[in-house]
């Protein structure tokens, strides 16, 4: 019985210390976590695009329009449609260039291309500031060495890390999850819904400028085709959609500034958590984060096995 007893003490002890060193270890990271969460949620807000909010107050205004309304835009559609593939044939064969192969990521890439352009304007002096707070952080923690070396290593002598490969980790480490702009998109969807439902005085002028925006597209194109035979066409679809998009653009401004401020803030709220994860990765990096992480898991883990029921009394 004594030594049962002495023994259950000696694992309080250690679940206690275990406990500490987890928080300690936390404390350090947290730091630097609290420093990406705002280093995301500024990207977030600087790098938002605006293509899904337009798409979806496109198809807002497609599914509530007049039967005439809904017809005459089924049949731009077709054209415009015809009218692009046709283009895209001209090219093919009577200039000799293959048709560009569909990129299925091509707006995830241009998203992170935009985030890695606003990251590198906001980088330099968050991860200085970073970096004089983990310094003093880790002054301040006595941490284990399987925790802490890594990241001295990183912060201190000849082998620290500068400010522009740092950015290079961070984004690096940016991705995009495969369903991110189809909820986001929904998720304008309802906003833009909601609003109309809620003032929907000035939708049949809305439902005209959609007309005009799907027509657009179209009437650039006939217009080259008239003067080049149609060699230009293919071109001429896409500035339409260019066009188009910054039309529709200045309309959904009518919606008013609500719709546009909630928008920003579901899209912060959906992306900004991975932003933040890159830039952890950054301002930390790969190896030492991974360090502190395997040592926090492993006290944690400790601390919970020590102070689970322990030697069972016997009669």
């Amino acid at each position: 019985e004594a030594s049962l007893e002495a023994l259950r003490a000696e694992l309080d002890e250690v679940a206690v210390r275990a406990r500490a060193e987890a928080d300690r270890i936390a404390g350090v990271e947290g730091v630097a976590a609290a420093r990406a969460r705002a280093l995301g949620a500024a990207v977030a807000r600087d790098a938002m695009p605006m293509g899904p909010f337009l798409a979806a107050f496109r198809d807002v205004l497609d599914e509530r329009p007049s039967r005439l309304q809904r017809e005459l835009r089924r049949g731009v559609k077709w054209t415009s449609r015809g009218i692009e593939r046709g283009a895209r044939w001209a090219a093919r064969t009577l200039r000799g260039r293959p048709a560009a192969p569909v990129d299925g990521r091509a707006l995830e890439r241009t998203l992170m291309d935009a985030e890695g352009a606003a990251l590198a304007r906001l980088w330099g002096d968050a991860f200085e500031r970073c970096v004089g707070e983990l310094r003093a952080a880790l002054d301040a923690e006595a941490l284990p060495p399987d925790a802490g070396a890594p990241l001295r290593a990183r912060l201190r002598g000849p082998g620290a890390v500068p400010a522009t490969a740092a950015l290079a980790e961070a984004r690096g480490a940016l991705d995009v999850r495969a369903d991110l702009m189809e909820e986001y998109a929904a998720a304008c969807r309802r906003l833009i819904a909601g609003e109309l439902d809620r003032d929907p005085s000035g939708e049949w002028l809305m439902q005209l400028g959609v007309d005009a925006l799907h027509l657009l597209p179209l009437g650039v194109a006939g217009a080259v085709i008239v003067h080049t035979g149609g060699l230009g066409a293919d071109v001429a679809v896409a500035g339409g959609g260019a066009l188009s998009a910054a039309a529709a653009e200045r309309m959904s401004r009518a919606l008013g500034t609500g719709v546009a401020s909630a928008a920003r803030r579901r899209w912060v709220e959906l992306r900004e958590v991975e932003l933040a994860e890159a830039a952890l990765h950054g301002l930390v990096g790969r190896d030492a984060l991974a360090a502190l992480r395997d040592a926090r898991a492993a006290r944690e883990e400790l601390a919970r096995a020590a102070s689970g029921d322990g030697p069972r009394r016997t009669t």
